[in-house]
């Protein structure tokens, strides 16, 4: 009697080994094709440091509970360390009209900026954008020339101020010619039918989708070492002229990109003394414009933060 009971026990034994081995197993197998789905569609922000066995099991059975999904589980917060790189990107980005360097932009490199302006949010998840990407010197050319006449048309706005419009057509305000690459970045309202979530209300939805495409791209080139100017000096007609664009599709931006020997501390009309950096408390109101009816205390603290930003050297 004893021996079957000690035979069963043993048994039992094996078999919960080998149950657990299959849950590990098979958790491992699903906890490998997350990580392989979730670092495909987020590169480079998966962190594989070595970890505990015992932390690696109760990933695994939490996992498996279907309590999580594997994007909630790897992709996580950012580390203070990420923070500061997303804050020193955004606060070290400049509109680069100069200094372009003769070394080309990679092609990976290219097409990892290029993808982070496409993950950009959109209205109605339109995805609205696309962009044209040109090296033709002939193509700009004719783009520059579109820039001059249009710089001298906007000069004739202050043509009673001497020394202001001097000053202004002294500016070097575009790297069409320099830079490695020429972008311009369109709006399709055509994309997806007529019917977009969010955008019949206010049509503009769309084009400031495309803005924030312009944004993440910029912010990536910046990141890695390119900089990237924004020519607004343009006719709209000209742009649609020259790079053939369909009837519906409407230029937003035109941008140079490509190394810079170095980026500027502060931006260049800001240093130029052309306008002044407005505090953080000169473009912040509270509940209604202007603050009217906002004295009950409620924004005190804020207020007082916002005061702060506005003194501390980074702004």
């Amino acid at each position: 009697m004893w021996i079957r009971v000690r035979i069963f026990s043993s048994f039992t034994t094996l078999l919960l080994v080998m149950l657990v081995f299959m849950l590990l197993v098979v958790g491992r197998v699903r906890f490998e094709l997350t990580i392989t789905a979730v670092s495909r569609r987020y590169p480079n922000q998966l962190d594989y440091r070595p970890i505990e066995t015992l932390t690696t099991i109760l990933i695994l059975l939490r996992f498996n509970s279907g309590s999580s999904t594997g994007e909630e589980m790897l992709v996580g917060d950012f580390s203070e360390e990420e923070k500061d790189g997303l804050y020193k990107a955004i606060y070290a980005r400049r509109d680069v009209r100069s200094r372009f360097t003769s070394r080309p932009v990679e092609d990976e490199k290219l097409a990892k900026i290029l993808d982070a302006a496409h993950q950009a949010p959109s209205v109605g998840f339109s995805q609205p954008w696309n962009f044209i990407l040109i090296k033709n010197i002939q193509t700009r050319r004719r783009v520059k020339e579109s820039f001059e006449q249009e710089r001298r048309r906007s000069a004739q706005l202050i043509k009673d101020e001497t020394e202001r419009s001097d000053k202004y057509l002294s500016f070097k305000l575009e790297g069409i010619m320099e830079s490695a690459i020429n972008l311009c970045v369109t709006y399709d309202p055509s994309k997806f039918g007529p019917f977009v979530i969010g955008r019949t209300s206010i049509p503009e939805a769309g084009p400031y989708s495309v803005c924030c495409a312009i944004q993440n791209l910029w912010l990536a080139a910046r990141t890695e070492g390119i900089g990237l100017g924004w020519v607004s000096i343009l006719s709209n007609d000209a742009l649609v002229e020259i790079l053939e664009l369909p009837e519906h599709v409407v230029p937003v931006a035109y941008l140079c990109l490509g190394y810079v020997d170095r980026f500027a501390e502060k931006p260049d009309l800001e240093t130029a003394g052309w306008l002044p950096r407005l505090a953080l408390d000169d473009v912040i109101y509270f509940e209604k414009w202007a603050g009217a009816g906002s004295n009950d205390g409620r924004w005190d603290g804020t207020r007082e933060a916002v005061r702060a930003y506005g003194r501390s050297p980074r702004s």
